[in-house]
């Protein structure tokens, strides 16, 4: 799930501050048209903070920062009014959230972070990173650099998130390592062919 943002965090917007702004300023500051936003407040997208006194309706900073993500999932993500209303259900509003760290996934039919995307993408290639990195320190040996080794297993990671490796491939370094540290199999007391001998 994500993460609410308070609105401290996220008025950067302006250089100076103010009280309440009208609907025509904040249109204008967005690049929006007035009948924007009361469109997407008729569909209940916008909650302001002040009741609308008359024909007039003033919005505060906090106003602002919803304002500010509604505009980015519509304009700048492509989403429609009905369908983001629909979407918008799984968050509590006012919606401080940030619209660049958001994603709708179409699996969990939820809202998920970068973040929670790369953890489930690391999450379903568990197995296979298990062996990539256990090769690539095997591949290190003993006296290994930390910064190379750091380095050489976020190649490792990289390439398996992006599906470039799909396997865990082993050097001949490795299989010389792996050889040399197992032990063979017991040799067997008889022969094959003394066994067939005995059974006849």
């Amino acid at each position: 799930m994500v993460k609410r943002l308070l609105p401290e965090q996220q008025i950067d917007m302006f250089d100076r501050p103010f009280l309440y702004m009208s609907q025509a300023d904040v249109a204008e500051h967005f690049g929006i048209t007035v009948r924007m936003i009361q469109y997407w407040e008729a569909h209940e997208l916008l909650h302001p903070e002040r009741p609308q006194l008359g024909r007039q309706r003033r919005y505060t900073v906090n106003d602002l920062v919803e304002i500010k993500f509604i505009k980015e999932m519509l304009i700048d993500q492509g989403y429609t009014v009905p369908a983001l209303k629909e979407k918008l259900v799984c968050l509590d509003p006012p919606y401080y959230y940030d619209a660049s760290d958001m994603f709708w996934d179409m699996t969990s039919r939820s809202w998920k972070s970068k973040a929670d995307m790369a953890a489930g993408e690391l999450s379903g290639k568990k197995a296979l990173l298990t062996d990539l990195i256990a090769v690539t320190i095997l591949d290190a040996g003993t006296a290994y650099d930390a910064h190379k080794l750091a380095m050489a297993l976020l190649r490792t990671v990289d390439g398996c998130i992006k599906g470039r490796i799909t396997k865990a491939k082993r050097t001949a370094k490795t299989q010389r390592k792996r050889s040399a540290g197992k032990k063979l199999p017991p040799a067997p007391l008889f022969e094959a062919d003394d066994e067939a001998e005995d059974k006849a």
